[in-house]
């Protein structure tokens, strides 16, 4: 006898009314995102696995489903890539490598009784998931006959340009004709931590809560430098904008570290083995943010000059805070010896 099963997803979210631009409304989205991936059926069976909850992955979809196990169970999950892409376009080259390995999730649940008299069962679980983790470093060389790095920043105003005067108001006369060399590296990785409890209180009602801890980090380096091969900038004059150089050299670093807390309630009744309904409400998370930024600037002329910049005289460092939304689920499932049909939705309010 085959099982078939129909899966039904649904998920509504409120529009976004607005854009911050200091990034900590897009630092809500990201981190909101829900990646984690607890075990190979709950990846499969997706958003619909809400209306079914009977097992481990229950930890982070709706902790009351762990009272649908009476059995222990454990459940690990890794993750390997190694990619590596090399393009060559008008005698420019890029060369990108991305290495990851992780555990995605390490997760344990089991019954266990609260008195002496074994009258009272309770589930729990804990669980780690590493929904993101990566190393990536891309290096590009190449001759750009049509608009400098030097041009693209000294027209933002940036410091750096100006402070070693090859930009002055931000004009500068080093427009195009630069070999252009550059180093990027980006790692970063999202972990989360949760600790679950459930119980049947009441014939077919179960119960649940839990409290996750979240942390992660990403970093980018980038490591630039433009050279006059051809000598076309020759000239120095008497008053900034300088414009005879023989290479700069630009270095920006972006660390960004977080951390979170936030609880999920669930509810889930079964009517009759065949019937399955759930309720999930994820309270708003507090983030705190920091950030630091560090950026690094030198030019070599021909006449063997040079001048240098640096930020480490400001304030690099930031902290703000991010409150992530909330969010409501609900889930159902009819299950028979030969079908299972579940379905589920989900509101977030950003």
């Amino acid at each position: 006898m085959y099982k078939i099963s129909l899966l039904i997803i649904l998920i509504a979210t409120t529009g976004l009314s607005s854009q911050n631009i200091d990034g900590t409304l897009i630092d809500a989205i990201r981190y909101s995102s829900d990646n984690k991936i607890v075990n190979t059926r709950s990846a499969g069976l997706g958003f619909s696995y809400m209306g079914i909850l009977n097992d481990v992955a229950a930890i982070h979809y709706n902790p009351a489903g762990l009272a649908l196990n009476n059995k222990a169970e454990i459940s690990v999950g890794t993750n390997f890539q190694n990619n590596s892409i090399t393009s060559n376009y008008l005698k420019n080259t890029n060369n990108t490598d991305t290495k990851d390995f992780n555990f995605t999730n390490i997760s344990i649940s089991s019954p266990v009784r609260a008195n002496y008299q074994n009258l009272d069962l309770y589930n729990i679980g804990v669980s780690y998931s590493n929904s993101m983790q990566f190393n990536q470093f891309t290096e590009s060389g190449g001759f750009n006959t049509s608009n400098s790095y030097i041009n693209s920043e000294s027209k933002q105003g940036r410091d750096w340009t100006e402070k070693t005067k090859i930009s002055q108001n931000g004009v500068t006369f080093i427009n195009d004709s630069l070999y252009q060399d550059y180093e990027l590296t980006e790692s970063g990785s999202n972990h989360d931590l949760t600790f679950a409890l459930a119980s049947e209180y009441f014939d077919g009602f179960s119960f649940g809560g839990s409290i996750n801890f979240a942390f992660g980090s990403y970093k980018y380096v980038r490591f630039l430098d433009e050279t006059d091969t051809k000598e076309i900038y020759q000239e120095k004059s008497d008053v900034p904008p300088y414009s005879d150089i023989d290479k700069v050299y630009h270095t920006l670093e972006y660390n960004h570290d977080y951390t979170s807390i936030s609880f999920n309630l669930g509810l889930v009744y079964t009517y009759q083995d065949n019937y399955r309904f759930s309720l999930n409400l994820n309270t708003p998370a507090n983030m705190r943010i920091e950030e630091y930024f560090y950026e690094e600037a030198e030019v070599l002329f021909d006449d063997k000059s040079r001048t240098k910049y640096n930020n480490l005289g400001s304030n690099n460092t930031t902290l703000y805070d991010v409150l992530l939304p909330w969010s409501i689920a609900f889930g159902s499932s009819y299950n028979s010896d030969e079908l299972t049909i579940a379905a589920a939705f989900q509101f977030k309010n950003y």
